[in-house]
């Protein structure tokens, strides 16, 4: 469930950050997959064009989508279903990209790493690149190391 386009969302709860990018939202954290409606109450959000940070905005997103951004309203009807999170004190910002990792670099000595079999690079992987993702880096490309499969595993959310 790492992503490989920038148009995706990814939702990050880790300690007081908030990470939203692109169009698609998945709660990394928990796991948890809601693609009904949620709304991020009160955020601080990180206006990329602008580069200015804009407090107590509340952000709506529906079926994926964000639909709206603007300052906290306390009397808005909020449809029964709604995931309301209480974002107050926390950022949303765009997902961070790096184009240069070695997602497979799971060992200083590149031997070991080489003569290893591939199911033990992919798998030595996966906590390098969930840690690249609750870093906020929700676009990577690899640098060599990583191959199609490791790729093809990681866009059709396998691992």
């Amino acid at each position: 469930m790492l992503p490989q386009l920038a148009s995706q969302i990814r939702v990050f709860a880790e300690s007081d950050k908030l990470s939203v990018i692109g169009f698609n939202v998945i709660f990394a954290v928990t796991g948890e997959s809601f693609m009904n409606a949620i709304l991020f109450q009160s955020a601080n959000v990180l206006d990329v064009a602008s580069l200015q940070l804009k407090t107590g905005q509340d952000v709506w997103v529906e079926n994926g989508m964000i639909k709206s951004v603007g300052p906290h309203q306390a009397d808005v009807f909020i449809a029964s279903g709604t995931k309301v999170l209480k974002a107050e004190g926390k950022t949303l910002m765009p997902g961070l990209i790096d184009c240069h990792v070695h997602v497979i670099a799971a060992h200083l000595n590149l031997n070991v790493t080489a003569n290893q079999p591939n199911v033990f690079a992919t798998l030595r992987a996966l906590p390098i690149m969930k840690g690249m993702l609750m870093r906020g880096f929700t676009t990577v490309r690899d640098a060599g190391g990583g191959d199609w499969n490791l790729a093809e595993a990681t866009r059709t959310d396998m691992v």
